[in-house]
């Protein structure tokens, strides 16, 4: 018992910590970067912030077949293990790998490989049983990825998360730029962070999210102590 509870409390320790340095990380380096007007990139690490261009909206989503201008999915699927059972994930994908924004001065080119997203959730839904996927959704998944929602007898048990970008939407960035026509950022060495929320508002989210893991991490270390004290 006693070895299961330092565990716990190791596991959860290092996994606080670990989440609380990164939200404190992300949050100094946006507050720190001051943002900068497309028109005027000159290179290095930049921060920007406008809408995703109209008419930019050339994909269909595969949960929703919404059209966007990106979107990324999961798909999880629920298996169960003699008394128990949890949710694993199964899928995970997205499109495209170039996308742009305009802030009123220009259009830069973003690269999303390597980027971290911060995005709300567009869609949340569940499907298993008796109640399979819809049709729609079972030939989109199959079709670009081969992906299918049924089991050999059954359906199987799964969870869809969808995020989107979409003609119109706040595109907030910050990476390594790079300058030219168009201009492009991707990740450099401090990364890529794209979000569909303005930077107060994403600074507030991580602030708070820091203190709450940070809380967690002291909470974890007062059971770790006791543990070893006894």
């Amino acid at each position: 018992m006693r070895m299961c509870i330092l565990f716990l409390a190791g596991t959860g320790l290092a996994a606080c910590l670990y989440y609380a340095i990164r939200a404190l990380r992300m949050r100094r380096l946006m507050t720190g970067t001051p943002t900068t007007k497309i028109e005027d990139i000159t290179g290095g690490l930049t921060e920007l912030s406008g809408r995703v261009p109209d008419n930019a909206d050339i994909l269909e989503a595969p949960i929703s077949g919404q059209e966007c201008a990106y979107y990324r999915i999961k798909i999880e699927q629920y298996r169960s293990q003699k008394d128990s059972g949890g949710w694993h994930q199964v899928l995970e994908a997205s499109a495209p790998d170039w996308m742009t924004i305009d802030d009123g001065t220009g259009i830069a080119a973003i690269c999303l490989a390597d980027a971290t997203f911060e995005l709300g959730r567009d869609i949340r839904s569940e499907s298993g049983g008796y109640s399979g996927a819809p049709e729609k959704i079972r030939e989109r998944l199959s079709s670009k990825y081969g992906f299918d929602t049924k089991g050999w007898v059954f359906n199987k048990r799964l969870r869809y998360t969808e995020f989107r970008l979409s003609s119109g939407d706040m595109l907030y960035a910050i990476g390594e730029a790079t300058a030219g026509e168009p201009p492009t950022l991707k990740a450099g060495p401090k990364g890529l962070l794209l979000s569909d929320r303005p930077e107060a508002i994403l600074a507030a989210e991580l602030q708070f999210r820091f203190v709450g893991f940070a809380a967690g991490a002291i909470g974890s270390l007062i059971v770790l102590i006791l543990a070893l004290s006894k």
